[in-house]
């Protein structure tokens, strides 16, 4: 099955027919019975599922409630969690609160850490350094540090307020880490598998493209506000080098994949440069992980470099011009003069981190000698104008390359992400005929719920 399109033209009133050919989506109830009311999913409230909330408006309950953005169908989980989501962050305060979290992804997971060999973890977790335990002579003995595995929040020190732990050197806004864990379940309703159906070989890979589009698009939306511009941003670094969204890097068209990473370069540099323009590209800067972002950004550049993309750290594309160059002056001259090159973002980024004396965090040994070296500072930056990297103009033609009609019948202007590849967008009818045993994997409960705007968890 070829990559869908973007949605069908909506009509009022429709219902969700099983006929393959119906060009309507629905909020009414789905007639079909041929599934079982329980299917392999769990229903949540959108905005308690996406933001971690339990009976609390997070302060919103006087700001006025946004709509659904156009890019969604009528009725799908993608549109669900971005609605909520963006209405649970309605109060700039709690917003941008920034919280601690154990480390970030690309130091590596501790997915694994659950598979601990010892026959003895359940009571050595218990202990701490200070604590004491017979040893196998039967002696007491003093216990050090055992390691303490991230769980989320229940014992560790994610989600607690970082203001509360100056030293922890890892944070991120509150809607950045909400928006973290919307992904991950964006991801999940673009997997196939998870519905026991089979669509083409790179629909999850694509599905998690689609979702590094609408980040895309996110961050282009949030222009009036630069805070929920570094939510998104912190959010991209994070989710990347995460094993759930490894099928990205493994689908067919390897030129699709390294433009959209250079859209992502392109992103951060245009959020640095919007940081400069605020007065907040400094040490002192309220973006409290702005250093640690900045160094995770350039560990992703060589991480990528790993999987056969190389926004390369190295790259001489971009040195700075030889000492007896002769300096143009002239506007136009100028403007050409910073005219963005391919792969030179890390070094981009690592420039900035120069010119305002911030010190990166993270494991970057090649980058540090580069940086004690002065090399960087060097390197020559585009003064700040509203859309210093051209970010919005580039945006235009990748969605004008990459982009697909809003409607599928070929209609609609040209657009890029929403959520065509997310099979709760689908109708009942169109999961029965990629399902392994032809039933719709969603029954009439799940279908409903997802109508009435709720989030259907799978696993």
């Amino acid at each position: 099955m070829p990559p869908r399109t973007r949605k069908r033209p909506a009509a009022s009133g429709a219902e969700d027919s099983d006929s393959t050919t119906s060009s309507k989506r629905s909020r009414t109830n789905d007639p079909s019975n041929n599934a079982a009311d329980e299917a392999p999913a769990n229903i949540a409230n959108a905005a308690n599922a996406a933001n971690g909330n339990t009976n609390n408006n997070g302060g919103n309950a006087d700001l006025p409630r946004l709509p659904r953005r156009d890019r969604w169908s009528p009725a799908s989980v993608s549109g669900n969690l971005d609605t909520d989501f963006r209405n649970n962050m309605r109060n700039p305060a709690r917003a941008r609160e920034f919280l601690c979290y154990c480390k970030p992804s690309i130091l590596g997971e501790d997915d694994d850490d659950d598979e601990w060999e010892d026959e003895d973890e359940d009571e050595d977790e218990e202990h701490r350094k200070g604590d004491e335990k017979e040893g196998e002579n039967g002696d007491v003995v003093e216990l050090e540090d055992v390691k303490k595995r991230c769980d989320h929040g229940r014992t560790c020190i994610c989600g607690k307020p970082a203001a509360a732990h100056p030293d922890h050197p890892w944070c991120m806004t509150r809607a950045g880490r909400q928006l973290v864990f919307q992904c991950h379940v964006q991801s999940q309703i673009r997997c196939p598998d998870n519905f026991d159906a089979y669509t083409y070989n790179d629909h999850t890979g694509r599905g998690i493209l689609q979702v590094l589009q609408n980040l895309l698009l996110d961050y282009d939306e949030a222009d009036d506000d630069w805070f929920r511009q570094w939510a998104v941003c912190e959010t991209i670094v994070e989710i990347l080098p995460r094993d759930a969204f490894s099928p990205l890097f493994q689908i067919d068209g390897s030129d699709d994949l390294m433009v959209a990473v250079e859209m992502v370069g392109l992103l951060f540099l245009s959020m640095l440069a919007r940081l400069e323009r605020e007065g907040q590209l400094s040490p002192d800067s309220e973006v409290r992980d702005l250093a640690a972002v900045m160094g995770l950004y350039i560990e992703l550049a060589d991480c990528l470099s790993e999987v056969g993309l190389d926004p390369e750290l190295d790259s001489e594309e971009d040195a700075p011009p030889e000492k007896n160059q002769k300096k143009e002056t002239s506007g136009k001259a100028r403007k050409a003069a910073y005219k963005y090159k391919k792969g030179t973002w890390p070094r981009l980024i690592a420039a900035y981190a120069a010119k305002h004396n911030i010190t990166l965090t993270g494991r970057l040994p090649k980058l540090d000698a580069k940086l004690a070296s002065g090399e960087f500072a060097a390197l020559p930056l585009p003064p700040t104008t509203r859309d210093t990297w051209g970010w919005k103009k580039t945006l235009k033609k990748y969605t004008r390359d990459n982009g697909v009609p809003f409607f599928e019948n070929g209609l609609g202007p040209v657009t890029i992400g929403g959520d065509s590849l997310d099979l709760t967008s689908w109708t009942s009818a169109e999961r029965k005929e990629v399902s392994f045993n032809g039933k719709d994997p969603l029954g009439p409960r799940q279908r409903k719920a997802i109508r009435d705007g709720l989030v259907v968890m799978l696993g």
